[in-house]
């Protein structure tokens, strides 16, 4: 009896070490998708008017342009790989200069399930985006 009680206590034991571990993978992957979706708003919220307007005709001309080089923001290839499934849906308002952004990761889980995560903003003509840079001194 006391044997049985063991094996029992071992299986759901295993059992609960492996759900942590989905868990653990799942939040780390939901945190790297965070962050590649503020790089990427921060990417585009510092571009002019002109040049989103441009990465709008660019897009909307050939769908594969949306997809999001992800390797260039210096995350390590197996990361990038994971989630080369980036992309940006840009939408103008043709009654406003206003434009809306939605920026999409997308990957698979430890368990094969596909995820995603996304991050929806406006942009304007003229808006907040225009900041006055300037270079510090030493």
């Amino acid at each position: 009896m006391a044997g049985f009680v063991l094996v029992v206590a071992l299986c759901a034991s295993l059992s609960t070490l492996t759900r942590g571990y989905q868990m653990l993978d799942a939040a780390r992957s939901s945190t790297m998708a965070a962050q590649i979706l503020q790089s990427e708003i921060e990417r585009i919220r510092l571009m002019s008017w002109t040049d989103l307007t441009t990465l709008q005709t660019t897009i909307a001309a050939d769908s594969s342009k949306a997809t999001v080089d992800l390797n260039g923001l210096g995350i390590s290839s197996d990361v990038a790989d994971r989630f080369k499934d980036t992309s940006i849906a840009l939408e103008k308002d043709p009654d406003r200069n206003m434009m809306s952004i939605t920026v999409t990761v997308r990957w698979k889980g430890s368990t094969g399930i596909p995820e995603q995560r996304s991050f929806t903003t406006r942009y304007s003509k003229n808006g907040f985006y225009d900041y006055c840079y300037t270079i510090g001194h030493p």
